[in-house]
This record gives C-alpha cells, sequence and structure tokens, in this order.
C-alpha cells in the first residue's frame, strides 16, 4: 500500500501524526521549518494539505500566491483542507453577546499581538469558495469544524482539479514572478493583479509569434520582469521552444538589467503633459508598448531606439503603474509639505514641482506653491499665474472663492497669517 504523502502547514505546537508538519516560525515540534507560501516541494508531489487556523494570517492579495502554491505542490485530485473562522457568524455572535463576552469573539476576529497571531484577513463560505475556484480547486465543501471549536469556524475541503493545465500553469509564473520580483508589499502585488490578468491570454499568445510579441510589449512597461517570467515558464512548462524565445528572453534580460520600466518613469516625470492624468498615462504607455514592440521587430535597431532611454537616470518605482505613480507624487507632494512648514521654502518649491511634474493634477501642489511664490516676493505676474493654475483646478465655488480671495490680499499687502502657512486640505 503506498503511504499518502500529508503536510500540515502552519502546525504551530500542534504536531500531526503521519503528517509533515511545517511551520515558519515556531521549531517546538515542526519537522520542517519553511515559508508556507514558497514550499520546498516538486510540483504535483504532495496527497493532502491540511491548514487550520492559517490563512487568516495572510492578506487577500497574498493568500492568491498562497492559494496558487499549494495548488501547485498538490496532485491533480489531491485534497486541501482548510480552517479559519468564520466571519458571517462571528461576527453575528458578536453583536448579541454582552460586553463582557465581546473580547473573545473580537481576538478570535482580528487575532492578538503576538508572533504568529495577528489576523489580517476574515473569510465567509462563499468568498473562500470562489478564491479557491478562481485558483483551479473544484468539489469545495462545508464540513463541521474541529478545531477551536469555543468559536464559530469554517471548515472546507476541496480537491485540485484534474485536466487544470492553465490553472497549473499561472499557479507556477505567480510563484515565478514573486520570486523574481523579490516583494511581498500589497501596495505593489495589488496592482500588479491587473497585469497579471493581462498575461492570462499567455496560452493562446504562445502559439502566434506576433501574439506573443503584443502580449510582450503591453506587459514591459510596466517592469519587464513580469513578461520575462511568463516565458521563462513558458519554456518550463513546455509551452514553448527555447530556440524560438532565446531572443525574446535576451531583450527581456536587457530591459531587466537596464532598469527599463524605471527609466520610462523617469521619461514620465519630465514629458509635456497635460491635467487629464489618466489619458496622458494611457497615452504615454502606448509610446512605450510602440518602443518595445519597435525593438522586438528590429534588432538591428535596438540600440539606436534605446539610445535616448537608456541616457536617462533611473528613478526607482516597483512597477510603472499609474496607481504607484500617483503614490509617489504623493510622497514629494508631503515632502514638499514638509519643507514648507519647516521654512525651506527652496526646497519645498522643488518637492512640490516635482510632485506636479509626476501628477500635474494636483490643486493642492498648485495651491502650496502660489503661496511660496508670494512670501518669496516672486513678481505679481508669477503670483497671479500660480494662483489662476490653483483655481483652475479647485473644485466648488466656495473651494475657489477661497482661493481667489486669497489672491486679492497678497496682491494688496493684506496677507494673513494662515495665508503663508502649508495647506493640506481643500
Amino acid at each position: 500500500m503506498v503511504e499518502l504523502l500529508r503536510v500540515n502547514l502552519g502546525c504551530g505546537s500542534a504536531y500531526k501524526p503521519g503528517c509533515i508538519n511545517i511551520d515558519r516560525d515556531d521549531g517546538s515540534v515542526a519537522d520542517m521549518l519553511a515559508d508556507v507560501a514558497v514550499l520546498p516541494f516538486e510540483s504535483n508531489c504532495i496527497d493532502v494539505i491540511e491548514a487550520a487556523q492559517l490563512i487568516e494570517h495572510f492578506d487577500l492579495v497574498h493568500l492568491r500566491y498562497l492559494l496558487a502554491e499549494w495548488f501547485r505542490v498538490l496532485k491533480p485530485g489531491a485534497e486541501l483542507v482548510l480552517e479559519t473562522p468564520d466571519l458571517a457568524r462571528s461576527l453575528r455572535k458578536l453583536f448579541k453577546s454582552k460586553n463582557g463576552q465581546k473580547e473573545t469573539t473580537l481576538q478570535w476576529i482580528f487575532g492578538i499581538d503576538s508572533p504568529g497571531f495577528q489576523h489580517k484577513s476574515g473569510f465567509t463560505f462563499e468568498h473562500l469558495e470562489q478564491m479557491l475556484k478562481l485558483t483551479g480547486f473544484c468539489d469545495v465543501v462545508r464540513e463541521k469544524e474541529t478545531t477551536h471549536t469555543y468559536e464559530p469556524g469554517l471548515r472546507i475541503k476541496c480537491k485540485k482539479q484534474h485536466n487544470a493545465e492553465e490553472k497549473m500553469f499561472f499557479a507556477c509564473f505567480r510563484k515565478r514572478l514573486g520570486q523574481a520580483l523579490g516583494t511581498r508589499d500589497s501596495f505593489v502585488l495589488i496592482p500588479l493583479e491587473n497585469w497579471i490578468e493581462k498575461a492570462r491570454s499567455a496560452p493562446s499568445a504562445f502559439a502566434s509569434r506576433d501574439l506573443r510579441r503584443e502580449l510582450i510589449s503591453r506587459l514591459a512597461p510596466c517592469n519587464p520582469t513580469i513578461p520575462l517570467a511568463l516565458l521563462d515558464e513558458g519554456v518550463a512548462s513546455c509551452k514553448l521552444d527555447e530556440p524560438e524565445v532565446s531572443e525574446e528572453r535576451a531583450f527581456l534580460r536587457e530591459l531587466v538589467d537596464m532598469r527599463f520600466h524605471e527609466r520610462a518613469f523617469e521619461l514620465w516625470i519630465r514629458s509635456r503633459k497635460g491635467l487629464d492624468v489618466h489619458r496622458e498615462f494611457g497615452l504615454f504607455v502606448s509610446r512605450v508598448e510602440s518602443l518595445v514592440r519597435d525593438c522586438l521587430e528590429n534588432p538591428s535597431l535596438r540600440t539606436e531606439r534605446l539610445e535616448y532611454v537608456r541616457a536617462l537616470n533611473p528613478r526607482y518605482i516597483a512597477l510603472f503603474d499609474l496607481s504607484i505613480v500617483l503614490q509617489e507624487a504623493q510622497k514629494s507632494f508631503s515632502a514638499g509639505v514638509k519643507a514648507f512648514s519647516m521654512k525651506n521654502l527652496a526646497e519645498a518649491e522643488s518637492r512640490l514641482t516635482e510632485s506636479l511634474s509626476i501628477n500635474p493634477r494636483n490643486p493642492l501642489a498648485h495651491w502650496n506653491l502660489a503661496r511660496i511664490s508670494a512670501i518669496s516676493g516672486r513678481s505679481p505676474d508669477v503670483v497671479s499665474r500660480r494662483y489662476r493654475e490653483t483655481i483652475d483646478l479647485m473644485p466648488g465655488v466656495a473651494s475657489r472663492k477661497k482661493v481667489k480671495s486669497e489672491l486679492n490680499r497678497f496682491s494688496s499687502g493684506r496677507a494673513e497669517a494662515g495665508d503663508t502657512t502649508p495647506i493640506l486640505e481643500i
């Protein structure tokens, strides 16, 4: 009789006989210390995974990588068993409990501030069922919980689909991409999901060189690591012949080495752009896509095509994605406000100007620059222009009137104390 290979993930101090007990930090009874999100097992080798009171310790975007990794290592038809707090039933219990009884349920929902006991997510059966099916699991059923039965819990069993080749490809791609990017920052991983969705067409695009290169061109501006990981997984899974894509992979490695997406960010900062940031960013990315496609189609002209971009100084950004670009603009804005509050007006003007070069549609950055120009004694034309730029972007009649009144006070020499300090909100 063949013995089943069972693993108990996140075992903590609860040892399960007949399993390989794995924990990341607690070695009191674990057979193996390992990251449960990056398991040291080959694909399709495990018969049963048990993970009791574990998934709630991951936020929702990390959970996608976690489930994909467990899907990867399980054999087709193998079983995944989960237990986690039942958010819906816990909330109902919380609202019905007397004040003195609520604390235990709140700790059950949110965890406690002890290593390995903080909770980041909560689940209903329907939500977790959906996430499991999207990953590639099937036959999702709910059973009576067996651990920590003093509070409402979910116990779920499901199986890895047979013939789930595409799901398996993306599970392996997620692992490869996560390792290549080397980040667990949810602010990066959340927008990355949109780019992973663009990669969903990979299996069909792999059959055609034109479609494959179109996909590469769409993904490379965000971070060339994404299409490189996609091609690498295509070769590893035998969906692509290595000689067929060797030139494309070499080109993408070149883009990775030159930090292409960071140079694209610097080019975005330098470029002239209108106030409709979403439209302008879309047009800019389209031009970068065309550049990548042109380089793919004309290798002999690649050096010439990339000469200007290569001459730029790369400016760090994890992904050249609009959501992260706008975060960087906010950081520069906040640094400008800090310098303004410390009366370092030259630094404040520099950082606020930088913020507007990233996101020109920020009325507060314009307003602070207008105040700085006024209190620095700039010419009336410069001060008036700064205030007009602010007024044009201000939402609402009342806000525009407030800025106009301030301009009038500066123009007539009647500025108030509040007009010479940084402004943080409209």
